[in-house]
């Protein structure tokens, strides 16, 4: 309760991703092609400035984009996207997982890190 309580705190001072706020240090659409994700569809969560819900073959990878690291980091601290396991990083994205080799594919295609 205590997480949500600040993500909504956050979204209300961070303008709550209104198209008037800090632009995306990733893009989305690049991140998506980048790491040859397919099915991509809109998913808007919390703290994000884009999120979408892709498949890597046949699994699915949530990614997002964040105007900081500081909102990327919290987003992970507060659970990041229900769907994975694995937590890959880089500057001003995020993408989680539920399979390992996927996860992998994901830190090396993007320069991004895998986190446990």
């Amino acid at each position: 309760m205590r997480r949500l309580v600040v993500a909504c705190l956050l979204l209300a001072a961070c303008g709550g991703g209104s198209k008037a706020g800090p632009k995306a240090k990733a893009d989305i659409a690049d991140l998506e092609s980048r790491a040859q994700l397919t099915a991509c569809s809109p998913s808007p969560q919390p703290l994000t400035a884009a999120a979408a819900i892709c498949l890597s073959g046949s699994e699915q990878v949530s990614l997002a984009t964040f105007t900081g690291d500081e909102l990327r980091d919290l987003w992970a601290k507060a659970g990041g996207s229900v769907s994975g396991g694995y937590l890959v990083t880089g500057t001003g994205w995020a993408a989680t997982t539920t399979d390992l080799d996927t996860a992998n594919r994901l830190a090396a295609a993007l320069g991004g890190v895998l986190k446990s």
